[in-house]
């Protein structure tokens, strides 16, 4: 059965959901370390009455994700201003990570990427290890605590690791690979 969640829990998610959102938009962009005009997109992720609007993407001087507009009274506005003004919604901002992604950095430096996989891990009995398809074990060049994306993380609490050697995903209690990323972000 599912848990009904109160409306102050499920403004604190969202609330948050936001903030990861920006956060990860950030993060790309800092990767890109340049300016992104829209017209670089496969689509523009805004309501079509929007996209006469906006022209680019950008961290600004406080490295906060920001629109460059060519409305009079914003030349530019923050991300998070322009969300929280209800003109973007919760999906269009996933998208626009999603977009940005596909986007290379300044530097030819290309974003991280899962593909999704499914494979298991075979067991060496002698040593009682899991054996990643191509071999390493914790034992040879290891593993990495990462996200579902592949994306490598500090928390030792994640149930994903990474293969050093070949960028596999694995999902520690099934033993399953979910997905490779051979150029995961570092958080």
């Amino acid at each position: 059965m599912r848990r009904i969640k109160g409306v102050e829990l499920l403004k604190q998610e969202l609330l948050s959901y936001q903030t990861d959102v920006i956060i990860s938009i950030g993060h790309e962009l800092q990767r890109i370390s340049r300016k992104v005009q829209l017209t670089e997109l496969a689509f523009v992720p805004f309501p079509a009455e929007l996209r006469d609007e906006v022209n680019a993407i950008y961290l600004d001087l406080n490295g906060e994700p920001s629109l460059e507009t060519n409305l009079d009274e914003y030349a530019e506005i923050e991300l998070l201003d322009y969300f929280s003004n209800r003109k973007i919604n919760h999906w269009d901002l996933v998208y626009m990570l999603e977009l940005l992604k596909a986007v290379g950095g300044k530097n030819g430096e290309m974003p991280s990427h899962c593909r999704r996989l499914t494979e298991f891990l075979s067991y060496h009995p002698e040593f009682d290890i899991q054996v990643c398809t191509c071999g390493n074990h914790e034992r040879a060049e290891g593993f990495l605590v990462c996200d579902l994306d592949g994306n490598l993380l500090a928390d030792a609490l994640s149930p994903y690791y990474w293969c050093k050697r070949c960028g596999r995903i694995i999902e520690k209690d099934k033993h399953t690979v979910l997905g490779i990323n051979l150029n995961p972000d570092q958080y």
